[in-house]
């Protein structure tokens, strides 16, 4: 089976975001099943049009470049940040020439060549979040243009959902809840949770009152979070706990982000060469989500470890297994999420063991052999197979 899989995201680059975790083991467990063919913006190898490395095909994408004048194109303004229109004129004209059994994009701003795709290839998606489920700024935050600009981009945000749902053949998301979401869809729809490399090094805590968030800082959904966290949790759990650390860490730290840096208590460190050992030395790791979306790798990638997390309802519906106070602690509010931090800082043995029983769920859920099993599954369906 010949599958030209397109990514914003190069397995061969490194990104300031969760695509790090995702995008090189899955195309190297997709290789050991399928004759796997990649395109993404930006990876070359000198002048060279194609090449392989282990056993998969890359081909050369040109930079994308984000200009204004993309803000008025009928795509989202978001999806052009990471997908141009050159990317899906060179991503269809590697399709005609190979030829694949099976056209697959990774995030739905790839799905442009999918949806103009006129080939008898079948088209398959994985939604890593679904179109429209994004962090939006209140209006009293913006001027008049920037709101506007904002309900213009969720319109096409929209769109784009819908053309997805109504004309993609087969249809992936990471959990049960993703795929009630996507229940109108034409194409067929599976969970293939998103696999995980468990590190070999686990909790430690050094960090003795520190509770830890992390991820791309850029992101309006983590901005928000962080805001939440700094604001209105932190100063419940230092009325406990005086001299207890928020620790924030991930890449392009937004301006807002920055100035919480000022706030008793919370430290803002940017950028990190390894976001592992962040998880693994502090006392908790904290992975709410203010956005109902899909699977947050922080939380998954830290239970990995065995760290002790503490989630909220959105963060943790879309994680098979985990029952709380077994796996994480889920708190709803401020209070209840102030409660869980100080009740893992002052017992560093129900902590571990939490975060030892996390650990084993991940491991039973969560690999990437799962992964590539249902891809394979719903591209032979896909075929007649």
């Amino acid at each position: 089976m010949k599958v030209l899989l397109l990514t914003p995201y190069s397995p061969l680059l490194t990104h300031d975001h969760a695509a790090n975790d995702i995008a090189l083991p899955l195309v190297t467990a997709l290789a050991k099943l399928v004759d796997l063919h990649v395109y993404a913006p930006g990876q070359h190898h000198g002048t060279l049009t194609t090449w392989r490395v282990d056993g998969v095909t890359y081909y050369s994408g040109s930079p994308v470049r984000l200009r204004q004048i993309d803000r008025f194109d009928t795509y989202p303004y978001a999806a052009r940040g990471s997908w141009s229109r050159r990317s899906t004129s060179e991503s269809t004209a590697i399709a005609k020439l190979i030829k694949p059994d099976i056209l697959h994009a990774e995030y739905s701003q790839t799905a442009e060549p999918l949806l103009r795709s006129v080939g008898p290839a079948p088209t398959s998606i994985m939604l890593h979040d679904l179109p429209g489920e994004v962090a939006v700024r209140p209006r009293d935050e913006l001027s008049a243009l920037r709101y506007w600009l904002q309900r213009l981009e969720r319109a096409k945000t929209l769109r784009l959902r819908d053309a997805i749902l109504e004309r993609i053949d087969g249809l992936f998301v990471f959990s049960e809840r993703d795929k009630a979401k996507a229940a109108r869809s034409r194409g067929a729809v599976d969970v293939a949770p998103v696999g995980v490399s468990v590190p070999a090094e686990g909790w430690a805590g050094n960090r003795a009152h520190t509770a830890a968030f992390g991820g791309a800082l850029w992101r309006l959904e983590n901005e928000v979070t962080a805001v939440y966290l700094a604001r209105e949790v932190m100063p419940l759990v230092r009325a406990q706990i005086p001299d207890a650390e928020l620790r924030i860490f991930g890449a392009r730290p937004s301006p807002d982000v920055r100035a919480l840096g000022s706030d008793p208590g919370v430290t803002v460190v940017g950028e990190v060469e390894d976001y592992d050992a962040e998880f693994r030395n502090a006392a908790v790791t904290l992975a709410p989500t203010m956005v109902d979306a899909g699977i947050l790798m922080k939380a998954i990638r830290a239970m990995a470890m065995g760290c002790p997390v503490v989630l909220n309802p959105a963060s943790a519906g879309p994680i098979a297994g985990l029952n709380d106070g077994e796996h994480a602690l889920v708190g709803d509010s401020p209070a209840d999420i102030a409660r869980h931090v100080v009740t893992l800082i002052n017992s560093r043995e129900y902590a571990g063991n939490l975060g030892r029983s996390a650990r084993g769920l991940v491991q039973a859920h969560f690999s990437w052999q799962r992964t590539v099993e249902v891809y394979l599954t719903m591209w032979r369906r896909l075929l007649g197979e």
